[in-house]
């Protein structure tokens, strides 16, 4: 329980992206679909910014923890993209198994990996630049 508790406390914003997912997409209806507006291809939009906002989370915190020792490389980016698109498929497929009333669509799974990509390619500037001390 110890460690489970210090990685929380270390990986904090990944965890509460973790939370905000997981809350969005597997609970029955989170918001009421009369107060979204009819924006096609919005639900495919909050799907890439959820799991690119992963990426990023994840990216965030694994510099911040310890910069000197753990750069961005592009290993470590693929192995984080990696888990957040099993993280993307185990969630769709939650989606289609609990009674929850919420189908589980192969669209949201692309729309998901295209997030993930993306934030692959912004993610390491992003997290350098805020992590660049300022002269």
């Amino acid at each position: 329980m110890k460690t489970i508790l210090t990685l929380i406390s270390r990986y904090w914003p990944t965890a509460l992206v973790v939370a905000v997912i997981v809350y969005a997409t597997l609970t029955p209806q989170p918001v009421e679909p009369d107060t979204l507006p009819m924006i096609p291809g919005l639900d495919k939009l909050i799907h890439a910014v959820m799991m690119g906002g992963l990426v990023g989370a994840v990216a965030f915190d694994w510099h911040r923890v310890d910069p000197r020792r753990r750069p961005l490389t592009s290993r470590v980016m693929m192995w984080i993209c990696f888990g957040a698109t099993l993280f993307s498929a185990a969630d769709e497929t939650l989606q289609g198994l609990l009674p929850i009333d919420r189908p589980s669509d192969i669209n949201d799974f692309w729309a998901d990996l295209a997030g993930v990509c993306v934030a692959y390619l912004t993610a390491p500037a992003a997290v350098t630049a805020l992590f660049r001390k300022k002269h």
